[in-house]
């Protein structure tokens, strides 16, 4: 037992000595700048489980800037006994074959998604891959252009993702794939435009839209003040009893 501890002793003393000496001898320097990383992509957004990517992929695209490639991909099967008629018992499908290219940095920055999805919905049918991209919002279902003059104040606009509602478009996105019966009630993608300004922990945004994807812009202008969290609590609802 001896002959292991006297070493030991030895070398934590050697070691300590060691640490002393290198941050005395090193306190006059400025420590070295540590080399900028990617951080991960906050477009599409992701509310868990998943999470981004925190090193995504990114190429210099020349005139185009510098590119951050990122995706999703996953499968969806289901057995239901209550269908409706036009439905099978058991389905299997792509709930999301997307890739994501986009541009975060500068006066001109741009968004674009291409790929497949579904969108499957509680108390809805569900619909296959095909048939729920010809249907909806077709392949590239997200794209936008921006322009950013100041790192608090931009404008965009193209098919923007919508700004009520916690709930988004795909199943990756959520905690809830099927997500709850209050999605059907607001919009998921729209067409149109959007100011937006930050500062601080406020984050205002005023979109001027289609709503519910109807191609008609006669739709109220969309206003949106966001604090950093948002805290949500659940109505109690209290039916009336019959007479």
């Amino acid at each position: 037992m001896e002959k292991i501890l006297g070493p030991a002793v030895v070398l934590a003393v050697l070691s300590v000595w060691s640490w002393t000496a290198s941050g005395q001898t090193g306190s006059d320097q400025p420590p070295p700048e540590q080399p900028s990383t990617p951080t991960a992509m906050t477009t599409p957004a992701m509310t868990g489980p998943l999470a981004a990517n925190p090193n995504p992929m990114n190429f210099d695209a020349g005139p185009l800037g510098s590119v951050y490639l990122t995706g999703a991909v996953s499968g969806l099967g289901l057995w239901q006994n209550n269908k409706f008629p036009d439905q099978q018992h058991a389905q299997a499908s792509l709930s999301n074959g997307q890739v994501f290219l986009q541009k975060t940095e500068g006066l001109f920055q741009y968004y674009l998604d291409v790929g497949a999805y579904t969108i499957p919905t509680l108390g809805a049918p569900y619909f296959s891959t095909a048939t729920t991209v010809g249907d909806f919002y077709g392949p590239v279902p997200m794209a936008w252009a921006k322009i950013a003059p100041t790192g608090n104040f931009y404008i965009q606009g193209g098919k923007l993702p919508t700004l009520i509602g916690a709930e988004n478009a795909f199943t990756f996105q959520n905690m809830n794939i099927e997500r709850g019966l209050l999605f059907a009630h607001q919009p998921t993608i729209s067409r149109g435009g959007q100011l937006g300004y930050t500062q601080g922990p406020l984050a205002l945004a005023l979109s001027w839209n289609d709503g519910f994807y109807s191609n008609r812009y006669t739709w109220r202008p969309t206003r949106s003040i966001r604090p950093t969290a948002w805290f949500l609590r659940p109505a109690a609802i209290s039916p009336t009893p019959p007479k």
